[in-house]
């Protein structure tokens, strides 16, 4: 169902729908975790016909939209440049006179949703020209060969990457949708606006400037989860301002399988522990998240500590990397005395690390406070491993029955159930267990759009996430 063929999106002569998914900001950061997980898969699985739908993978490059191939996995030159000048700002504001105190508070507290003014977001003329000119130093040899995104009627602009973090792109975006385009927003979840707390401040300033913009801009929207589509139109009614009429919806599911090859090896650290725990027979338990607050690895660390007091064998791998207010988990973990023998942090493992430990482990433990789909649900499923769940309203519906759930922030009950799985009891999800894999998601988002293009697709009834 998929015929690559890239260049064929941008030719004037198709007269199949048309496709362009907005892949900026996986581009430039060549990240493989979360959004840019599913925007890279969607890079490599979305080009050329696609269920019928000609498909085209795009990034902003300061005068439009142009053609890309696949994503990389080494941060662009851009981007380097850019991290740095926001580092070395960071650093003036808080040591020049009149600066920013070091001592400013990053988080914010829970509060009322207080968009600003619909409409692009105001830049400075120096900020827009520097984000301009970074914008066509990022793809300078395309627009030369003038291979710029011209939009007509029936083509769909998905904005499907941290579209928030792009603001000099959102007038690109509003002349798509003059030129005829529809604009369809990917809802990954609303995070930031629901746990503000648990994000930095200026994150959670541009994801609020991000949804002020979109959601009265979007011909319709997609979700990854059916929670997060409920949450996007709980989140309407709670502010009727932002938005005049009905936001048609749809959601999808996530790819299952990880990006590494089939020829790619564990590293040796990996497979000899997984070999020494086999031996042993001794539980293995996983968890793969950023280390950042939602998370939860704090009542982790409490319930496994609870294990251990209690005489509980078994090591824990925390594989995520250093995300931001992790200050805290990350002070606990240095400081634990298990660290390095059986409390394990990785933050550089690759994909066949992960297939092995997944595969490997006792169970994976999935104790996040929000999600907006729960990617390590599927993955350790779909490679036999047990996975022990917060009972959050969107780990239901990709867990299902096969998971066990625990009450949301009850470290002891987490506890109770490791004790239990460290004793020798293992449910394994069932041999049949199947999720999609990333192109058939890919045939699914696709197909998904084109019924949402048929008939607008109402709202669960099912009730709202808080």
């Amino acid at each position: 169902m998929i015929a690559s063929n890239p260049t064929v999106a941008h030719s004037r002569e198709t007269s199949n729908p048309r496709l362009f998914i907005d892949c900026t900001h996986t581009w430039h950061s060549r990240s493989n975790t979360g959004i840019q997980r599913v925007v890279r898969n969607l890079a490599t699985y979305a080009r050329g016909t696609v269920a019928g739908v000609v498909c085209q993978p795009v990034i902003w490059a300061g005068v439009g939209f142009v053609p890309i191939g696949a994503v990389g996995t080494q941060p662009s030159l851009v981007y380097r440049t850019y991290r740095f000048g926001e580092r070395a700002a960071g650093v003036a504001r808080r040591v020049l006179p009149g600066g920013v105190s070091s001592e400013e508070p990053k988080r914010l507290e829970r509060s009322s949703f207080s968009p600003l003014a619909p409409g692009r977001v105001p830049l400075s003329p120096l900020g827009a020209l520097a984000r301009q000119m970074a914008g066509v130093a990022s793809a300078p040899r395309t627009l030369a060969l003038g291979r710029k995104i011209s939009f007509r009627p029936g083509d769909r602009l998905l904005l499907a990457d941290a579209h928030w973090h792009h603001p000099q792109s959102w007038g690109g975006v509003e002349r798509a949708q003059e030129q005829g385009a529809k604009i369809t927003p990917l809802f990954y979840d609303l995070i930031p606006v629901r746990l503000p707390e648990t994000f930095e401040a200026g994150v959670v300033a541009s994801f609020r400037r991000w949804l002020a913009w979109v959601l009265p801009l979007a011909d319709d929207a997609l979700a990854i989860s059916r929670a997060t589509a409920d949450d996007v139109h709980a989140f309407l009614a709670e502010n009727p301002a932002l938005r005049e009429t009905p936001l048609p919806s749809t959601h999808y599911r996530l790819g299952a399988d990880l990006d590494g090859r089939a020829e790619a090896e564990p590293s040796r650290e990996i497979t000899d522990r997984i070999a020494d725990h086999a031996a042993r027979k001794e539980p293995l338990f996983l968890m793969v998240a950023t280390l950042e607050p939602r998370k939860n690895h704090g009542d982790l660390l409490t319930a496994i500590d609870r294990h251990w007091q209690r005489g509980g064998a078994g090591t824990l791998i925390l594989a995520g990397r250093v995300g931001w207010l992790s200050g805290e988990i990350i002070e606990r973990i240095e400081a634990h005395p298990e660290r390095g023998r059986r409390l394990i942090h990785r933050s550089d493992l690759t994909d066949a690390d992960l297939e092995a430990l997944y595969s490997a482990a006792t169970a994976t433990i999935c104790p996040s406070a929000l999600e907006g789909f729960g990617l390590p649900i599927v993955e350790a499923q779909s490679r036999g491993s047990l996975v022990v769940a917060s009972d959050i309203p969107v780990h239901r519906e990709v867990g299902g029955e096969t998971c066990r759930y625990f009450p949301l922030g009850d470290a002891t009950a987490l506890a109770e159930i490791i004790q239990t799985l460290a004793g020798g009891e293992r449910c394994s999800p069932p041999t049949d267990y199947r999720w999609p894999n990333w192109e058939e998601s890919t045939i699914e988002l696709v197909e998904r759009l084109s019924r949402l293009d048929a008939a607008p697709i109402a709202p669960s009834t099912r009730s709202s996430v808080r």
